[in-house]
């Protein structure tokens, strides 16, 4: 019999979570060199199984500049992400508006605080499952036209939600220091599921959401004298029984001295880097930045007990991001 008791099942996953930051952190919206940031992402998970993960999404994040308060900035930021896997054709689809406020605290120094609420709606389509009340002995395999014996089974449900988080984020883009001409660093804490959830898509059990604390930190370090930057970051996640640890760094080359200093978000660039999901997966990936856009590519190769039917292969995933002119 199928086991339908998970109700919830993961989060969104991107293992590029530099690039979905209205996925890691409310206080991420408008921490940005720009007035305006758009993302699209998709992922496709598990390609080597049967019935592969995909999932969609979209991100735009805006500044509300007001030059008569230059100590702080107001933010807003809207997402929309859809996946669908399975024969079930199982999919979440999730929408979410978010707001921050972005304090200076120093010259290059801000603290910023952010909130976030969305609806999510979950739905299955049961016309391709096979139960076990549908096995017939007499022809030994399953008859789809007899009854399925589950009366408590439901198409679909949806619920709110609420999360909350701060960011400090550092943004000096030209230093004097014998190692680097410039840093730019991020590092924050979010919490999600403030609202208690636990349904599901059978009214026989409960399947509570456990909240979720992630923790984020991000560098982009010009090296001294150079065309270089080193781009180390991190990401922990901690739900109920779940840990996820994602650590990496890339390499970026610099085409554009003068973007490079004055626009960071306007350079011409290409970098090439990685990360390491705690005990799953190796995920290369490379970056190209032109005018404004950066288009990402990574792929998972899987190297725990998954691995025997992915065949090492775990997700590709893809990244576009634009952002609009300096504030």
């Amino acid at each position: 019999m199928l086991q339908l008791t998970l109700g919830f099942g993961q989060d969104f996953h991107f293992s590029q979570f530099s690039e979905t930051p209205l996925l890691l952190n409310p206080a991420l919206t408008g921490a940005f060199d720009g007035v305006l940031r758009g993302h699209i992402y998709f992922r496709n998970q598990w390609a080597k199984v049967i019935n592969p993960y995909e999932t969609f999404g979209a991100s735009c994040d805006a500044r509300l500049v007001d030059k008569k308060h230059k100590n702080g900035f107001m933010a807003f930021g809207i997402s929309f992400l859809k996946d669908k896997t399975g024969k079930s054709e199982m999919a979440t689809t999730q929408a979410l508006v978010s707001i921050a406020y972005h304090q200076k605290i120093q010259k290059y120094s801000f603290l910023a605080a952010g909130l976030q609420g969305g609806f999510t709606q979950k739905t299955i389509n049961y016309n391709n499952l096979l139960w076990d009340n549908q096995y017939d002995p007499t022809i030994q395999g399953f008859d789809p036209a007899l009854p399925t014996g589950e009366s408590t089974l439901l198409d679909g449900f949806s619920y709110s939600d609420v999360a909350g988080g701060v960011l400090y984020h550092f943004d000096s883009y030209e230093i004097s220091s014998p190692a680097f001409n410039y840093i730019n660093f991020k590092t924050g804490v979010s919490f999600y599921h403030f609202v208690k959830n636990d349904k599901s898509f059978t009214q026989r059990y409960n399947n509570p959401m456990y909240p979720k604390l992630v923790v984020y930190s991000k560098s982009i370090l010009g090296i001294y004298r150079s065309s270089f930057s080193l781009i180390p970051a991190l990401m922990c996640e901690f739900q109920g029984p779940n840990r996820e640890l994602l650590v990496g760094t890339g390499i970026k080359k610099s085409f554009s001295q003068k973007s490079r200093y004055k626009n960071i978000s306007n350079e011409t660039a290409v970098t090439l880097g990685y990360f390491v999901r705690s005990g799953d997966a190796f995920v290369p990936y490379v970056a190209l930045d032109f005018m404004g856009f950066n288009l990402g590519i990574s792929y998972d190769a899987n190297f725990s007990d998954l691995k025997k039917a992915t065949k090492k292969l775990g997700g590709f995933e893809l990244n576009i991001r634009y952002v609009g002119p300096p504030s």
